[in-house]
């Protein structure tokens, strides 16, 4: 069941672990670039081995920036804003403007009929 990050702030550095429902941890290292205007986030599974890793991408709206690894990790992230835009601000969290959502893998199925039908 999809699960909305909570506790995200304006920090410009943050760490946020999550734990699959399977007992594997998500680590997620996000950075406020002030000088890009944008999140950039690492992510970190360790439900394989070695951990699955993604360094240095930006964060923006998508119903999954996860999508293309969909056949390799069990989960997704949803980033909606309320204007549709990419989060830009560093008070983008705490202000209400940006939402993380943890997305399980019957998620990323419904997201994948919903927004790609027929896409690989």
């Amino acid at each position: 069941m999809a699960a909305i990050l909570t506790g995200l702030t304006d920090d410009p550095n943050q760490e946020y672990p999550i734990t699959l429902p399977d007992g594997s941890t998500v680590t997620m290292d996000l950075e406020y670039w002030p000088q890009q205007n944008g999140w950039y986030y690492d992510l970190s599974w360790d439900g394989q081995s070695p951990p699955w890793q993604l360094n240095g991408m930006q964060l923006v709206a998508n119903p999954n920036i996860l999508r293309q690894w969909k056949n390799v990790i069990p989960f997704g992230l949803t980033v909606g804003t309320l204007n549709g835009q990419d989060p830009t601000s560093q008070e983008d969290f705490v202000n209400g403007n940006c939402t993380m959502i943890l997305l399980n893998a019957s998620d990323v199925a419904m997201i994948e009929s919903t927004y790609f039908p027929g896409l690989p």
